[in-house]
Order: C-alpha cells, then sequence, then structure tokens
C-alpha cells in the first residue's frame, strides 16, 4: 500500500542564490495535498550514475492524475508564482502497520504530458531528491581555498642547469623522426613557398650536474619552428626580409623573401645561421632531441625551501563541501588508513597538501584568490583509481577494487537473493569499458615519472575501435613539483598536490623513487608513474598489458561480462552495492528495477 504526498515549499523560489539553500532545506516545505495518481507500471530503479560507482534510486515509469488532481496540477500550470514553487512528491510505503517513506523527488509541471481535452495529466522522469542532489547540483560551484589555513610545508627542490638545443628535420620524413604528436600542418603551397626545413627548439632542464648521467632529465619544449619563404617581385610587407634575387644571378625581378626574426630577447624564438630566420608554428608535445651543445648556464635558484602557504588537502575538500544541509565530513580508508589497503605498505596519501601555483614559487605577495571546486576533487581522485559516494552521511572515497567487492576491501561482500527464473541467461561484453590504452594526464608535467608512460591492454580483449583510447585528466591540478617551481610559464591559476611527511613537527614532502626512471624524485608519491604502478593494477580490461613499459599481468579484471536481465525475489535488506551469488559467480549490480506492484526485482549483473 503506497501514499503519494506532494510538499510545497513555504519560500520565495527566487530568494536563493547559485547555492540554492532553500530548495534542499525540507523544514521550509508544507505538506499541500495527497494525490491519487493512476498508475500500473511504477518502480524504483537503481541507476549509476554515469562513470561514477554510486547508485541513486529513480522513479521509473508514468503516472496520471485526473479528477480534481488535473483540476489542482492545471490550476498550479496556469498560475506563474505557483508554477514556480518548488514542490516535492514523497512516495511511502505502509510497512508493519507503519508508514516509510520509500522515494522522493522534485515534483514540476513541465515533466507532464498535458491532454486537455481528456482532463489528463502523466508524469514521468521526475527529478530524484537524495543524498547526492546536493553535491551533483553544485559540483562546479568554487570556493577560495586562501580562506583556510595555511600550513609550512617543507619541500627540496635540486640545483639544475639547462641548456637550448635544437633539430633540424626534412619535411619529407618529418613523421621518421618526430616521435611525437607535432601535429604541424605545413602552410600551403598557394600562400608561401617553404624551405625544406623544420626547427624544432627545447630547453632541457636538468636537475643535478648536468655532466652527471644519473641525474633526472626534464625536457621543456618552447615550441616548433618552420622557416616561412616568399618568392616574388615585391616584398610581402614591414617583416620580411629581402634575400636577394631568386634563382640567383638570373636575371629577373623576382626576389626571395624571408620573415624577420621576431624580436632578440624574445625566448620563443632562436636565430639560424646565414641571416636565415625563423618563425613560431604552434606548441608542441615534450619530445627528446638531439644536443647540439648549445650555451649552458646555471640558474639555481632554491634548494631548500619552506613553503608557509601550503593549505591541508583534506580540509580544502571538507571546506568546498560546507554547504547548508551538505555532509561535509570526508572519510576514506584508501587516504586515511595507517596502511594502504590497496598496496599494503604504509599509506602515503595521509598528509596531502594543495599549493597554488603563484605561491609555490614567489616569496612575497601571497595569492588571495585560488577557486577550487567539488568537480576538481572529483578529477584529482580519479586519477589515483579512487571514487565517491555517501556513507551513512559521510562522504566517503574509497578504490574502485572496494566498489568492486560489494564495499570492502577484505574480500567479497555477498548477499542472497532467490532468483525467479534462472533459465533463459544472455551474456554480452561491455566493450566500452575495454580501452586499448589508458593514460592519465596533469594539465602542467616536465619529468618523465610525470609524464608517464600510457597504461597498454593487449589481446582481443582490448578495443580497437573508437573506444580504443580512455584519457583521465585533471584541469588544474599537477604533482610535478620540481618542474613547477623551475617553470615561470606554468599558470598561476593552477595548483600544485604534494605529499608530505611529519618530521619533527613540520611537514616535509616525500621524496621517492620514480617508477618509470628509477631515479629519486622529489613528491614521487604523486608522480602518474608511481599512481599508475600501485593503484592501477586493479579492474584492467585484460589479463596482460604493459604498465609503465614493462609487461605485466594485472592482478584483477574489470567486470565487463555483463549478464542480461533476470528476475528475483524482493529482498528487505537488498542493497545495490553488495555482490549477488549466483551459479555463475558472484556478480555485481548494474541496474535494478523493483516494481511497486508485485515487488519483483529485475537485475542486471556484471561479472
Amino acid at each position: 500500500m503506497y501514499s503519494f504526498k506532494i510538499y510545497r515549499s513555504n519560500k520565495d523560489p527566487m530568494g536563493g542564490q547559485f547555492i540554492d539553500t532553500e530548495r534542499y532545506d525540507f523544514s521550509n516545505y508544507i505538506f499541500e495535498r495527497t494525490i491519487t495518481p493512476k498508475w500500473n507500471d511504477l518502480g524504483f530503479k537503481w541507476e549509476k550514475n554515469g562513470e561514477r560507482r554510486f547508485f541513486r534510486k529513480k522513479l521509473d515509469g508514468k503516472f496520471s492524475l485526473v479528477d480534481a488532481d488535473f483540476e489542482w496540477v492545471n490550476g498550479v500550470r496556469l498560475d506563474a508564482i505557483e508554477r514556480n514553487q518548488y514542490r516535492v512528491l514523497i512516495i511511502s510505503e505502509k510497512v508493519g502497520g507503519l508508514w516509510e517513506e520509500q522515494w522522493r523527488g522534485f515534483f514540476s509541471v513541465i515533466v507532464g504530458e498535458w491532454d486537455l481535452y481528456r482532463c489528463n495529466a502523466s508524469f514521468s522522469d521526475l527529478v530524484v531528491w537524495d543524498e547526492y542532489t546536493i553535491y551533483l547540483e553544485n559540483i562546479e560551484q568554487e570556493k577560495n581555498l586562501m580562506d583556510l589555513p595555511p600550513f609550512p610545508v617543507t619541500y627540496t627542490v635540486p640545483e639544475y642547469e639547462y641548456e637550448e638545443t635544437y633539430r633540424t628535420l626534412d619535411i619529407d620524413n618529418f613523421d621518421q623522426y618526430a616521435p611525437c604528436d607535432y601535429d604541424l600542418d605545413p602552410i600551403s603551397a598557394e600562400e608561401y613557398f617553404i624551405e625544406d626545413k623544420y626547427v624544432l627548439y627545447t630547453r632541457r632542464i636538468q636537475l643535478g650536474n648536468i655532466n652527471t648521467p644519473e641525474s633526472q632529465m626534464i625536457w621543456m619544449v618552447e615550441g616548433a619552428y618552420r622557416r616561412n619563404w616568399v618568392v616574388q617581385v615585391n616584398s610581402p610587407g614591414i617583416d620580411w626580409q629581402d634575400l636577394g634575387e631568386y634563382p640567383v644571378d638570373s636575371g629577373n625581378e623576382t626576389h626571395k623573401w624571408v620573415r624577420n626574426y621576431l624580436g632578440i630577447s624574445s625566448p620563443n624564438y632562436i636565430q639560424t645561421t646565414s641571416n636565415v630566420v625563423i618563425e613560431q608554428a604552434q606548441n608542441t608535445s615534450v619530445c627528446e632531441v638531439i644536443n647540439d651543445g648549445l650555451d649552458i648556464s646555471a640558474t639555481s635558484e632554491f634548494d631548500n625551501f619552506e613553503n608557509e602557504r601550503s593549505r591541508f588537502f583534506g580540509s580544502a575538500a571538507n571546506y568546498i563541501l560546507g554547504y547548508t544541509g551538505f555532509p561535509s565530513t570526508i572519510k576514506s580508508n584508501f587516504l586515511y588508513s595507517a596502511t594502504n589497503p590497496i598496496t599494503g605498505d604504509a599509506n602515503e596519501l595521509g598528509n596531502i597538501f594543495i599549493i597554488q601555483a603563484s605561491d609555490l614559487r614567489e616569496t612575497s605577495d601571497p595569492a588571495t584568490k585560488a577557486m577550487y571546486s567539488f568537480r576538481d576533487i572529483e578529477e584529482w581522485m580519479i586519477m589515483l583509481n579512487v571514487y565517491w559516494y555517501i556513507d551513512d552521511g559521510y562522504l566517503r572515497f574509497e578504490h574502485r577494487d572496494f566498489f568492486d567487492n560489494g564495499l570492502s576491501y577484505e574480500g567479497a561482500s555477498v548477499q542472497n537473493v532467490s532468483i525467479i527464473d534462472n533459465a533463459d541467461l544472455v551474456f554480452s561484453y561491455n566493450n566500452k569499458n575495454l580501452p586499448r590504452i589508458v593514460s592519465l594526464d596533469m594539465f602542467y608535467k616536465s619529468g618523465d615519472d610525470f609524464y608517464g608512460s600510457p597504461i597498454l591492454y593487449g589481446g582481443s580483449m582490448a578495443n580497437w575501435g573508437s573506444e580504443a583510447k580512455s584519457s583521465i585528466s585533471t584541469q588544474s591540478m599537477t604533482t610535478d613539483l620540481s618542474g613547477a617551481v623551475l617553470n615561470r610559464n606554468i599558470s598561476d591559476s593552477g595548483f600544485v598536490l604534494v605529499a608530505a611527511e611529519e618530521s619533527g613537527g613540520s611537514f616535509v614532502v616525500m621524496d621517492g623513487v620514480g617508477a618509470l626512471t628509477g631515479l629519486t624524485i622529489p613528491n614521487a608519491p604523486l608522480s602518474v608513474a608511481n599512481i599508475e604502478d600501485k593503484y592501477w593494477r586493479l579492474g584492467s580490461p585484460s589479463e596482460i598489458g604493459v604498465l609503465n613499459n614493462n609487461r605485466i599481468e594485472f592482478d584483477s579484471v574489470d567486470r565487463n561480462f555483463i549478464q542480461e536481465d533476470f528476475q528475483v525475489r524482493w529482498c528487505v535488506d537488498f542493497s545495490p552495492y553488495k555482490l549477488i551469488k549466483t551459479s555463475y559467480g558472484n556478480g555485481m549490480v548494474e541496474e535494478a528495477l523493483l516494481t511497486l506492484k508485485d515487488k519483483k526485482l529485475t537485475l542486471t549483473l556484471s561479472y
């Protein structure tokens, strides 16, 4: 037995701000009426929220309002103030003589299908109001991290030297010589005559003595350049230099022109020999180039440095989530347990600090604005293969393996159900979850361990089609501490995340061995290579692959074997998170639908 009740907000719907706290405060709602909808196929449907790992319980199907209920809802539709007012539908079920709320969602006339001739209005796709609503609706809302108290964090950036290098490449063999994706499109022949050479220009940053082969290399590419030539009678403009008659001594009026060198002091250009100048074509991705032994200059700026403007990442996350009525306490065994549940080693993630980029390099004039959102937090967590859900009112971040085992790090958490019809079983693979290449990409990086190496999955189990590549990126976050300190071209609006350990009552950024290079580097626990090595060995599309340029067997395989819909008898304590034990093993719920009328639960499981 079910009841359907409408509640109406008693507040001005336009009185809130971007974070509309009035909408989420149920104490502002008053009972308006009980409705008696007509329905046959209503159900509760548990669905995952996109690529996230949590479920939302949605109202599935359609119901209609007729007679007095139609007169009421049509009156709401015709009144400008009333149709803009917040309303909530609450569906309750009578269990053991008591009414228990089963579902809550926002009710609006805009989701109705109106048949004014038959005096009927049908409603579906109501927006669920659950514990996730306020998170998702405000996920882009930013707050200023500079409002938080700062912490002193000490880090060491080794002395470094740099040298400028360039390499000349033939256009015809450009792809052969350039292993990176330069994506340089030669200018159309109708517009220019181009000399058949490209010049790639980089600045090589080397941490430590430049003559020590074990020191760390950081390649910082300034750009790729192209010589632009025009052969014609008159000068193309004031930016062009006359190189003389062309062809030489031909006796005609045609000359060869080259675009002038754009600024002797500009770091974005270098001058080649014989008065030939070059023009920047576009920025490139990092690629090692030939060392031609140009000038080497020592430019060391930092040794030991105590940054007094670091903010504790956990506090920043709590602060961002601190809206009215918003659960703001974060829990995480993955982040805060003394022993990391994935690696089994001492946890390196317990003291993570976030530093605004300009505060990383400057000793005066502290930043006053550093805007960060919950979306930014979510992006960073996915880099760690970590997802969030709400656990008994607390926001909780855990590794994907925790979800794959039914919310457990201690083996599978299984619930038993009674299968009604298990005879006609259909299976398929979710091939969209089987990428061949997974890459982690931060908005700034320089050293090899912070670039990392894409994770490659081999064999026929990987997708070689349009879904072959998956990229996970952060828009404003990097962990390349040394590169961010050394490179003043990094955006001041960006953030650097560092892993620190407590030492003598203060915090010191952790050094470690880079999983890709084998070199000792600052902030190693948060480098891309080390993150891949420690946290991306579970839930792989295939059993074998390449991680950090080494062929490995992954520790577990993703659940991509999908058992199509089948029905079970309803269990009162059913949880979409716990695994379902069948004759085929422990299946993870991908989707579940409970019909209100006959209490049949239809499941889609993955193995």
